[in-house]
């Protein structure tokens, strides 16, 4: 299935290129997206935004944390989280029976969850950074 993914991005313009570890990767809009697959389980596809964002520090890594958990609540389909404490990623995954299920309407339908999740996040990063948000000041049930 990845080769013939692989030609079939290339067809719709996205010039693909193969990594060293075996994921697709081609750009979209500057960012550089890839998908990844598990040889173990050769239904599943897994569409990925790395490294959109870097963290710097101890708060902006906790604001990161606060961020990803609200942008997983509020953006349908997309997943957001923190990688090695340094960077945050974003994915769309599914289950693929047809290569029409990664390609032409519903990769671009992906791509704009992952575009969204991107927004998201920074939009809440933003917010949080200038609200001065820390840790210790959030609200516990009892």
């Amino acid at each position: 299935m990845k080769a013939k993914l692989f030609e079939l991005l290339a067809e719709e313009g996205y010039r693909p290129k193969i990594d060293e570890d075996g994921d697709i990767r081609f750009s979209v809009e500057g960012f550089t997206h890839m998908l990844d697959f598990d040889e173990r389980d050769p239904a599943y596809v897994r569409l990925m935004l790395p490294q959109f964002w870097s963290i710097d520090d101890a708060d902006e890594l906790q604001r990161a944390y606060i961020a990803a958990n609200e942008v997983c609540l509020m953006v349908k389909g997309a997943k957001v989280f923190v990688v090695n404490e340094a960077a945050v990623w974003s994915t769309v995954e599914y289950v693929v029976t047809t290569l029409e299920a990664v390609t032409g309407p519903m990769l671009a339908r992906h791509l704009e969850m992952i575009r969204r999740a991107w927004g998201a996040f920074r939009d809440k990063m933003t917010e949080l950074e200038r609200a001065g948000e820390q840790v210790g000041s959030c609200v516990t049930a009892h």
